[in-house]
C-alpha cells in the first residue's frame, strides 16, 4: 500500500463520511475526463462545444476541470445534444471490478434513454 493509500485509510477511520467525499471526487474527475474526451472526439474547441451542448463556457470549464458536480440531467443533455447515450455500471468498490451479475445483466438489456 502506498503512503497516500495509507493516509486515505487513516482518514477514513477518523471520519467515515470521508469515503463519500472521496467517491464524489473520483466521480467528478472521471466525468471531467469523459466530457473532455467527448469534446476532443467531436473535434470541437471549448466555445463550439459549449454552444453545442447549450451551456455557458464557464460551466464547461468547471466540468472539464472537475470543479463541478454534474447532475444526471446535465449528463443527459450533453449526451442528447452530441448524439450519444450514457452507459451506467456499478462496480465493486472493494475490488474495482464490475459486478459480474450486473455486467452480464446489462449486456443483455437494451440501453435506456433518460
Amino acid at each position: 500500500m502506498s503512503e497516500i493509500e495509507e493516509m486515505i485509510q487513516q482518514r477514513i477511520k477518523q471520519d467515515p463520511n470521508f469515503v463519500h467525499y472521496l467517491r464524489q471526487f473520483e466521480f467528478d474527475t472521471a466525468t471531467a475526463f469523459a466530457v473532455d474526451d467527448l469534446r476532443h472526439q467531436l473535434n470541437l474547441n471549448r466555445p463550439d462545444f459549449a454552444k453545442k451542448i447549450k451551456v455557458p463556457k464557464r460551466v464547461l470549464l468547471k466540468l472539464e476541470s472537475g470543479d463541478m458536480e454534474i447532475t444526471p440531467r446535465l449528463l443527459n443533455q450533453i449526451a442528447t445534444r452530441t448524439g450519444r447515450k450514457i452507459r451506467l455500471n456499478f462496480i465493486d468498490a472493494e475490488k474495482g471490478k464490475e459486478n459480474a451479475n450486473e455486467s452480464a445483466h446489462s449486456k443483455n438489456q437494451p440501453e435506456s434513454h433518460g
